[in-house]
């Protein structure tokens, strides 16, 4: 946005603008006048006469601005940013800064279209007075910009008594070129040492013009190799002689430092009408191929510059055969050496080596039709031209006239030749649609004038085949020597296809707010390139090659506008994108334009930065056109006023997401003594993605997304006196970051101006901000579970399982990456091998000595996303429970030396107590009641278990041991799944009676016959062991319970059978199984009142698969167990006896 904000500068600082768009205007009215007034021989004398002065400004392009400085008040340093009221700015639909004569008063009135011409003609007192009116006259200047402009200047003298001489008789043009086609060096083809040959040449007056401050111009005019004069000019400053003591001879030279123009004008006192002007073509675009295309009624004047060789050269016309002729050294030779050329034709003139030389047409000897053009070479020639002045007679407007003498509108023409067969498009208003065509063979003379208003001014020619062509335009020698008839004529300058304009402007980044340019400042140069055709014009390349004081910012190539915009992208070794090669912006279509700007920083120091741009296509005849902006740097300056931004609050600069931040704002009046700043606006910008604006004070105007804007501060705190100070604050909260970031917070004071009128520039501060992102952090919640209860007691022990599960999640805004979570297992847990899984996915085990994934360097899980969450499991063994078991996890990041996530837990603590246990079994002896049996008599055994915790049981495997020798198995119910000897198994007990919900229980019986042959026997024990498989898939084992038989010894009692082994035993048949659900009773209760408890409960300790008590025990033991996470009632169950059938 800023870059688009132009500023004027109060501290100025000339500036050349060479290229293709920007002209001079020659020959002051004092001039002029001493020039007419030496070449008239008449009475009375022209001396102090007025010069009419005509310029003629032919507009080819719609939307073009013209920009026009007159030079009484002096030239803008930088007309392309004007800042004298007295600049005139036609074309940009603002009349109260100008509007083109004769094209109307209002705004809407002030526009420039393709075929307009701007013709601005004045009466020029020869002696001027300076509280006379600004006049358009030499030492002007203007510039086009948006488009290509022809330009022509006519000039002749206003007789001051009466009877009035009729000055258009005796008068001279030129056509104007751009400062890109100036030169340093010379020669002039024609010199008053001619006047013998040609009286026409008696008095040769000299113009020389400088574009560029401090040139130094050298002048050997007299040719005898010796520079007898120097002069120094400043930009706009001319050097013009006449009828010096010194002559000016051919071959005359002019050597300048920097480019220039040079004009001549010659006259014949003695003919007392005779006049002709030349605009020289700089030495350094000679060639050895020149054109003339109109030579009927003329001869031809040849330079050859070698000092020592004559040049051979062939002439060829469309009427006769070619012909050579030699120019002597550093001589001019008339061509047709006697005489006139009385047929009309073009002709072309070359050397028969590649040795330049230079020549210049004059028609009619005598003062009838007296004017004249310069030859052009053929290779500056172009497929098409804008004519800028060239109207058919004097009439206004131009048209015949019935005299006496009568005219036909058609005085003057123009005339068109080329070296090849082309046909010549003629759009004589120059609104993009052809009005007629004109063959032409070669070296044809081909007339060309409007048949409808009978003025070729900015009428505009194009071949149709791409050939190159000469135009000029002057009077016919059939013409009416008298009025209305003109006596000047002018070559026509060929219009290259492509063109460029560059310019310095504005100034971006006044870093001492000077006003000036020093080092340290950024310009931003802009690059226009314009397609002049009627075709497109393909591969356009745009070059500039930056000079060794300034330093191109990255990044800063952009397209604005055209066929393609946009970013440029950095490349070769300088990174600057149109170096080295330049850059292909392909192909420009007809009558197109567009533009690039860049920025480069000054870095050293100098005079001058000179910076040269081009634009070229090799589809194209001509070559590159170039444009050189020439910008003076100055010794450091005091600022105008300065802007003062810091952060005040956090004072160190670095701040974090969500924090509140202020930054200052003063403003100070530094310009002067004298001076008190009457408006200033202010614009703080920042980056909204970092930065969210709270408030200000005081309050902004405008508040948009990353800019807010005081419209004018002066409202709030009146006008600021040489040395006020005005505060402002403004307050911002950080946005959240991913990664560490610079910000910076720029203030800009937007063109302000003092009390005089003058503007000051557009300076800034800023201050930087360091953004860190806040430091991560990963929640860790480590679950253990109890996957194997080895020995199927409620606290854990040893050879459990457990299943440990770390879940993980980046609860923040900000991506963590490169998570890495970390685990070394205390000595009590051994890593399950192949048992880690990340979010369900395999992990293979490490190479350490341990194999556990999560030790030593931990495992690297990636970037975790905001909002994110994973989890690992892996599984492992208890080794000890004698001490308290902790487990710690922790997850690191890169850059972060301290863990970013810890959790850490309590697996086990023996002060926690036993736990009750997750199932109770219960194995009581039904028959015999007492617990004393007799060999051969039954012993019937009740296996009982109930859940009592609150994971379903879904499989439950069983197995029955008892001694065989003691044991004789009957039956059960339900019946086992297999039989050994002295082993009973049932696969899964949950086929018979379901699955066990918390609370719920399931017995079964197994009948046994004790042994008859049993003798010596205290007594034998049934041992049953449950393993059960739960619904959240974990493992109950070596559930235990055991109950034992006593045998009675030596004698009979009220229960046995009489001491009767043989007897049969009574049958007592197998119940059913059953399914109850068991009611908990309050804690250290039991289910059953008066239930006697079981005498002793297993050790909580792995037992083998076939455990068993000490021998001995006579009593039923049954073991509780109960699971590790989950607490659960303890109690008795409650055995009933069972009587004997």
């Amino acid at each position: 946005m800023l870059a688009m904000i132009s500023s004027a500068w109060v501290i100025t600082q000339a500036q050349a603008q060479i290229d293709s768009f920007t002209f001079f205007i020659p020959y002051p009215s004092e001039q002029l006048d001493d020039l007419f007034d030496a070449g008239f021989g008449g009475a009375p004398s022209l001396a102090n006469a007025d010069i009419e002065t005509t310029i003629s400004i032919a507009i080819h392009k719609s939307n073009t601005f013209i920009y026009y400085d007159e030079w009484e008040d002096d030239l803008e340093t930088n007309l392309n940013a004007p800042i004298q009221t007295s600049t005139k700015i036609w074309g940009d639909r603002d009349a109260s800064n100008g509007i083109p004569p004769g094209f109307g008063t209002t705004d809407a009135e002030d526009v420039l279209t393709e075929g307009d011409v701007i013709v601005l003609t004045n009466s020029i007192p020869a002696i001027r007075d300076p509280l006379m009116p600004f006049y358009f006259d030499g030492g002007d200047m203007l510039t086009s910009a948006g488009g290509a402009v022809a330009v022509t200047m006519a000039v002749w003298p206003l007789n001051l008594n009466p009877p009035p001489i009729v000055g258009i008789l005796y008068a001279g043009a030129w056509e104007l070129y751009p400062t890109n086609r100036w030169g340093r060096e010379y020669r002039l083809p024609i010199g008053e040492d001619l006047a013998a040959q040609r009286p026409g040449f008696t008095v040769v007056g000299l113009n020389v013009q400088a574009v560029i401050d401090n040139t130094v111009v050298e002048l050997d005019l007299d040719n005898d190799g010796t520079f007898e004069n120097t002069v120094t000019l400043d930009r706009g400053q001319q050097f013009n002689q006449v009828s010096a003591a010194t002559p000016i001879n051919v071959g005359a030279r002019v050597l300048a430092s920097e480019p220039v123009q040079v004009h001549i004008l010659s006259a014949n006192p003695a003919s007392q009408f005779e006049a002709r002007a030349y605009t020289i073509v700089p030495f350094n675009d000679w060639t050895n191929d020149l054109l003339a295309p109109r030579s009927s009624d003329g001869d031809f004047w040849l330079y050859n510059p070698d000092s020592s060789t004559p040049l051979d050269v062939i002439v060829q016309s469309s009427v006769a055969p070619a012909t050579t002729i030699t120019i002597p050294p550093n001589s001019t030779l008339k061509y047709p050496p006697v005489g006139l050329i009385t047929t009309a034709t073009g002709l072309r003139f070359t050397a028969t080596d590649d040795r330049p030389f230079y020549g210049i047409a004059a028609l009619d000897d005598a003062d009838a039709q007296d004017w004249g053009y310069s030859l052009l070479p053929i290779e500056r020639l172009a497929t098409q031209t804008l004519i800028g002045w060239g109207p058919g007679n004097n009439n206004s407007p131009p048209g015949p006239d019935p005299g006496p003498p009568p005219s036909t509108g058609n005085e003057s023409q123009v005339y068109v030749t080329a070296v090849t067969t082309t046909t010549i498009m003629a759009d004589f208003n120059n609104d993009k649609v052809v009005d007629a065509t004109f063959p032409v063979s070669p070296l044809q003379e081909v007339p060309i004038t409007d048949p409808n208003d009978f003025d070729m001014t900015g009428a505009f020619l194009a071949s149709d085949n791409g050939v190159t062509f000469l135009a000029v335009w002057g009077q016919d020698e059939t013409a009416n020597p008298a009025l209305p008839s003109i006596d000047v004529g002018t070559s026509i300058v060929p219009l290259p296809a492509l063109v460029i304009d560059k310019n310095d402007a504005p100034l971006h980044d006044d870093v001492d707010c000077s006003g000036s340019i020093t080092i340290g400042d950024i310009i931003q140069y802009s690059i226009t390139y314009n397609n002049n055709t009627l075709d497109p014009v393909a591969n356009v390349v745009i070059e500039d090659g930056l000079p060794a004081e300034v330093a191109y910012i990255p990044d800063s190539t952009v397209i604005i506008s055209g066929p393609s915009f946009g970013p440029v992208a950095d490349s070769g070794t300088t990174l600057f994108p149109l170096d080295e090669g330049g850059i292909n912006i392909g192909a420009l279509p007809l009558l197109e334009s567009g533009a690039l700007i860049y920025r480069v920083r000054i870095t050293d120091p100098t005079n001058e930065i000179i910076n040269t741009a081009e634009a070229s296509s090799l589809d194209l005849p001509l070559a590159a056109d170039t444009s050189i902006v020439r910008t003076p740097l100055i010794t450091q300056t005091n600022p105008l006023y300065k802007i003062t931004t810091n952060l005040t609050n956090p004072i160190d600069g670095l701040v974090t997401s969500g924090d509140i931040i202020t930054f200052s704002v003063a403003l100070t009046n530094t310009s002067g003594l004298t001076t008190t700043i009457s408006e200033i606006a202010l614009q703080d910008t920042y980056d909204p993605a970092q930065l969210t604006f709270l408030r200000a004070t005081p309050a902004p105007d405008i508040t948009a997304s990353g800019v807010i804007t005081w419209s004018d501060l002066t409202n709030i705190f009146g006008d600021l006196p040489f040395g006020a100070t005005v505060n402002l604050a403004v307050t911002f909260q950080v946005n959240p970051v991913i990664t560490p970031t610079t910000t910076i917070h720029e203030v800009v004071g937007i063109q302000p101006q003092r009390g005089d009128g003058t503007s000051l520039p557009t300076c800034r501060d800023n201050a930087s901000l360091q953004i860190r992102p806040p430091a991560p952090s990963l929640t860790l919640r480590t679950t253990p579970l109890r996957r194997i209860y080895a020995s199927c007691t409620g606290s854990l022990a040893s050879g459990d399982e457990m299943r440990f599960t770390i879940e993980y999640e980046n609860e923040t805004s900000l991506q963590i990456s490169e998570v890495t979570l970390l685990n070394d297992l205390p000595p009590a847990l051994t890593y399950v091998p192949n048992s880690t899984r990340l979010n369900n996915a395999p992990v293979p085990d490490g190479g350490g000595a341990t194999s556990f994934p999560l030790d030593a360097g931990g495992l690297l899980v990636g970037n975790v996303l905001p909002n994110q969450s994973g989890a690992i499991t892996f599984d492992v063994k208890v080794n000890n429970v004698a001490n308290q078991i902790t487990n710690q996890v922790a997850a690191r990041t890169i850059g972060e030396p301290d863990p970013i996530g810890l959790d850490t837990i309590v697996v086990y603590s023996p002060s926690l107590g036993d736990s009750p246990p997750p199932v109770v079994v219960n194995m009581p002896l039904l028959e015999p009641t007492n617990g004393k049996t007799d060999s051969g008599a039954p012993a019937i055994f009740g296996l009982s278990f109930t859940n009592s915790d609150a994971p379903t049981i879904t499989a439950l495997s069983l197995e029955d041991t008892f001694d065989p020798n003691h044991l004789i198995f009957q039956s059960a119910n339900p019946s086992p799944d297999n039989q050994n000897s002295g082993r009973l198994s049932w696969n899964n007990l949950t086929a018979a009676f379901g699955d066990l919900s918390q609370n719920e229980s399931a017995e079964l019986t197994v009948n046994f016959r004790t042994n008859p042959a049993l003798r010596d026997i205290n007594n034998t024990l049934n041992q049953a062991i449950f393993n059960a498989t739960r619904s959240d898939g974990t493992l109950l084992q070596n559930c235990v319970a055991q109950a034992s038989v006593s045998f009675s010894q030596g004698g009979d009692d009220d229960d046995d059978d009489g001491g009767c082994p043989n007897c049969t035993p009574t049958s007592t048949p197998t119940p059913p199984p059953s399914r109850t659900t068991v009611t908990p009773g309050p804690p250290g209760t039991t289910p059953g009142a008066g239930t006697p408890p079981a005498t002793s409960t297993l050790p909580v300790a792995l037992l083998p698969e076939t455990g068993e008590l000490e021998a001995g025990s006579t009593t039923v033991k049954i073991v509780f167990l109960i699971a590790l996470l989950g607490p659960a009632v303890l109690w008795w169950v409650n055995q009933s006896r069972r009587d004997k059938n």
